[in-house]
């Protein structure tokens, strides 16, 4: 991960913590780090996503990069402009990246440890899973209802 987005991250989200800058990791390296199973069932919970948000009065910007591969697209601006999910379900699903290279994120996070989270990251590299949500700190102030997906497929959402 480029250390520019990381630094325009903390400066946007003053409030994260090193659960935060992991999440952000994950998706810079790795992506949309999730299989769901079909589009239907992608179409089905940016729905239900879309409709736990639509009336929260917070701002959201459409896109927000991440790194050079990946983007942020914010769920309720892209519904509001394009008024469907169906071409957003496509990008995502075409963002699944099915050949991870887990060791190598894992490598990137060990290189984050210092003595204020050792602890923290070495529990969640112990972990079954390198999913990771963000800090209750940081849902509750950015409200972020998001999914990311190749940047170089972002056009194809917008059309």
């Amino acid at each position: 991960m480029n250390k520019v987005y990381l630094k325009e991250h903390l400066k946007k989200y003053p409030l994260m913590d090193i659960q935060d800058i992991i999440k952000l990791h994950l998706q810079a390296i790795l992506g949309p780090a999730h299989l769901l199973p079909s589009k239907e069932r992608i179409k089905e919970n940016f729905i239900k996503e879309y409709n736990e948000i639509k009336d929260l009065d917070y701002h959201y910007d459409l896109l927000e990069d991440v790194s050079e591969t990946y983007t942020r697209v914010y769920l309720k601006p892209y519904y509001e402009l394009m008024g469907s999910f169906d071409k957003l379900v496509d990008v995502f699903y075409y963002s699944i990246d099915k050949d991870l290279d887990i060791e190598g994120y894992k490598k990137v996070i060990k290189g984050l440890i210092n003595e204020e989270n050792k602890e923290f990251i070495s529990r969640y590299l112990e972990s079954d899973s390198v999913l990771i949500s963000h800090s209750k700190k940081y849902k509750d102030n950015y409200h972020p209802h998001y999914i990311v997906v190749k940047s170089m497929y972002i056009g194809l959402a917008l059309k």
